[in-house]
């Protein structure tokens, strides 16, 4: 677990929400701060039942020193599996530059789709989150600048 954070958990419910939605029926939330030089983020989904969980974590910011490798402009990523059962959705967030104009998370299917890109609290930093259905496995995560130009890019080791 993370630092503490005057006697609360380092993520969950009570961070500031930043992004809402549905997705196939099912509601999201995204919640996310930028507390003592590290990212923290929580997310929840719901079905149509009020059932569902969340989960999050606390990770590096953009450009910080992680095990002696300088992070670009994507910092700490996450990522919920969803549950094809119930065909909740997976959701992928992380906080990024605030030089970065958009975030494209590219799947082994060969699509690619836009995140939505949110406000983080702090001038130097976004934040990213997408929904997308179970059954499909993100690759890449790009961060782009306002004219389209690649910044940085991220490969996921699944």
């Amino acid at each position: 677990m993370g630092p503490d954070l005057n006697g609360r958990s380092p993520v969950g419910p009570h961070l500031p929400l930043r992004a809402s939605g549905t997705f196939e029926g099912h509601s999201w939330e995204f919640r996310a701060s930028i507390e003592d030089d590290a990212a923290h983020t929580y997310f929840e989904v719901r079905d149509p039942f009020g059932s569902g969980g969340g989960g999050g974590g606390v990770g590096a910011l953009p450009f910080q020193n992680v095990g002696g490798k300088v992070l670009g402009h994507i910092g700490t990523t996450g990522w919920g599996s969803g549950d094809e059962s119930s065909g909740s959705p997976q959701l992928i967030d992380g906080v990024i530059s605030a030089t970065t104009a958009t975030v494209r998370i590219h799947f082994g299917d060969g699509s690619a789709e836009e995140a939505l890109v949110v406000d983080s609290g702090q001038p130097q930093f976004k934040f990213f989150v997408l929904p997308f259905g179970t059954g499909r496995r993100w690759r890449s995560i790009v961060a782009l600048d306002v004219s389209g130009k690649e910044l940085d890019r991220t490969v996921s080791r699944d």
